[in-house]
């Protein structure tokens, strides 16, 4: 059963709800496809389609879903071990058979440099 309706001056078709739910449970009935049902009643696939993507919409509504939230803030995990300690600084300056060996530790380096500063010539 094929509903009647006409386009007149640009505007578009209007179908009744119960052709649409007509149309939707052939579709649902799952005996052909889709597209077949769209075509058996000379209506375009894409509006069909349209049809049964706001029919699964409206069959299951968006909603809140409850959140449970503690009072405090859960603090990042502290690393179990300690970083390693940054190797020291060291220079060797050779000097014909003389070697000149400097250990430094790097957490001082602005110091090394004062020093390195006041030594040279």
């Amino acid at each position: 059963m094929q509903q009647e309706s006409k386009r007149v001056g640009g505007q578009r078709r209007r179908y009744e709800a119960s052709f649409k739910q007509q149309v939707l449970a052939e579709c649902a009935a799952g005996d052909r496809p889709f597209v077949d049902v769209a075509r058996a009643h000379g209506l375009d696939v894409k509006l069909v389609h349209q049809w049964r993507i706001r029919a699964r919409t409206a069959a299951t509504p968006m909603r809140f879903v409850p959140v449970a939230l503690s009072a405090t803030t859960p603090q990042p995990a502290t690393p179990t071990h300690e970083p390693p300690a940054p190797e020291p600084i060291r220079i060797e300056v050779h000097r014909g058979a003389t070697v000149l060996c400097l250990h430094w530790p790097m957490a001082q380096v602005s110091a090394l440099t004062l020093w390195l500063d006041q030594s040279a010539p």
